[in-house]
């Protein structure tokens, strides 16, 4: 729906001559104006928060870990600051015949070599990182992509536990019934580099320094003191940003009420009229208009409004769209004996934006 202003969410990213609309692109930058040099960690948060994966957690709470981490990360850092996780990758007989199976019998068991470069492409393509859920001081963490699970713990061989590099201690086809419920997965925004053999993990250790970065940075909070102020004032501000945008969302779905139905060309067309709910005094409440004037002014012409898609609901919840949905499209208003304006909405495809909600009883 239109709205005055610019959203919150676009205006950030703006600072930093981040183009909101294509957080996405591999050069997310703008084409013109001022822009500053990001990290990928700094980018891959931008686009967690304007426009998040599936697997994407967005809850305040995991949010301010995430800037956190990303803290953490960057602080104390020279002009250029880069990061990378280091994984030790020594495969067992088990692990070497899994990937013998994942590949479809493409990686021989006793092509070690072969296996580590399986494993290199594996996790190029997206990986997440979680642990048991609740677990604060994990003994081991779980590396996740599409096709893979991977089993790790803490690197000791230089003779003091770290996590600076994870050993891989079990690899899983992930159609093997494996799953983590109901625990928060985050997606891994730095380079991994796999390592063949203690040696060259020590080496990579050595030299990465304090490049090499620990695999729970993002799982874990820094300390298990009692909150500080700062960090309580910057979750609840990722509180009141998410409030705010969810109040607006749903103030886009417009209550209707089905007045008639008819059939033309071998379409159904239904006549519809804005119908008065909470979400009118939400809307008041917060200068905002109610949806007879939104669809009012949507709708005032027969030519405006004929290019957008809608999905009618009996739901007004926020959400993907339910099975139950019609998508339709609007055709054109009328004046009936029901003494306001009508509005006929001719269901042509499916869509997934903007709704109007229609009570159950009346759909």
């Amino acid at each position: 729906m239109p709205t005055t202003g610019r959203p919150s969410h676009q205006c950030s990213p703006a600072l930093v001559g981040i183009d909101p609309e294509g957080v996405r692109r591999e050069d997310p930058y703008v084409a013109t104006g001022d822009i500053v040099e990001l990290t990928e960690g700094e980018i891959g948060l931008l686009r967690t928060a304007i426009d998040p994966d599936r697997e994407d957690v967005v809850e305040s709470k995991a949010m301010v870990k995430a800037v956190t981490a990303l803290t953490r990360e960057l602080s104390g850092r020279a002009a250029v600051r880069r990061g990378k996780f280091l994984m030790l990758f020594r495969p067992s007989r088990k692990m070497s015949e899994t990937i013998y199976e994942i590949s479809e019998g493409a990686i021989e068991s006793a092509d070690i070599e072969s296996q580590r470069s399986f494993v290199e492409s594996d996790l190029a393509t997206g990986a997440r990182v979680t642990a048991s859920d609740g677990d604060e001081d994990p003994e081991r963490l779980f590396v996740l992509t599409d096709t893979t699970s991977y089993q790790l713990r803490r690197f000791s061989d230089s003779g003091a536990d770290t996590w600076q590099v994870a050993i891989v201690t079990s690899v899983m086809s992930r159609n093997a019934g494996f799953a983590m419920r109901d625990s928060e997965v985050f997606p891994i925004r730095h380079p991994i580099e796999v390592l063949p053999n203690r040696e060259a993990a020590i080496k990579a250790l050595t030299q990465a320094g304090s490049d090499a970065m620990e695999w729970t940075l993002p799982l874990v909070p820094e300390s298990t003191t009692e909150e500080d102020p700062e960090t309580r004032t910057l979750r609840l501000a990722v509180l009141l940003v998410q409030s705010v945008e969810a109040i607006l969302r749903t103030l886009e779905i417009l209550p209707i009420e089905a007045v008639g139905t008819r059939k033309e060309s071998g379409r159904l067309i239904i006549q519809v009229v804005p119908r008065e709910t909470e979400r009118d005094k939400i809307a008041t409440a917060i200068r905002g208009r109610k949806a007879a004037d939104v669809m009012e002014k949507l709708f005032d012409k027969d030519d405006q409004g004929v290019d957008v898609d809608w999905r009618i609901s009996t739901s007004g919840g926020l959400g993907g769209s339910g099975a139950g949905d019609v998508p339709a499209r609007f055709v054109t208003t009328v004046k009936g004996s029901i003494g306001r304006a009508g509005l006929r909405i001719l269901s042509l495809r499916r869509a997934a934006t903007p709704r109007c909600a229609l009570p159950s009883q009346e759909r």
